[in-house]
């Protein structure tokens, strides 16, 4: 969901790896950069922020450097009401009946 890029002067290949990584939540592709979740989160139980730091090294090592990167989690409506019909009807109401009253439930 998120790709971190660095870009080495000195044309060498890049290599990406996660130095602080909260609850193992998080992997990185060491090629890309690219971030993923481990996991599955819920914004009701699970923290909404996050501090990575992620480094990015020349290959074969010889030079590096960590850049932090925040990911906030924001919430998705994933408990809509469901009604457990599509219709609802109520036939012989009369006309009688006061404001108020139950006529389905």
């Amino acid at each position: 969901f998120l790709v971190v890029l660095a870009i080495s002067f000195q044309k060498e290949q890049i290599s990406y790896s996660l130095l602080i990584n909260p609850s193992s939540l998080f992997s990185i592709r060491q090629d890309t950069g690219e971030i993923s979740l481990t996991r599955t989160l819920d914004y009701e139980s699970d923290q909404r922020r996050y501090l990575l730091m992620v480094r990015a090294s020349e290959e074969p090592g010889s030079l590096s450097t960590a850049t932090e990167v925040q990911v906030l989690i924001t919430d998705e409506n994933d408990c809509v009401p469901e009604f457990l019909q599509s219709i609802y009807s109520v036939d012989g109401v009369p006309e009688t009946v006061t404001t108020a009253t139950s006529l389905l439930q």
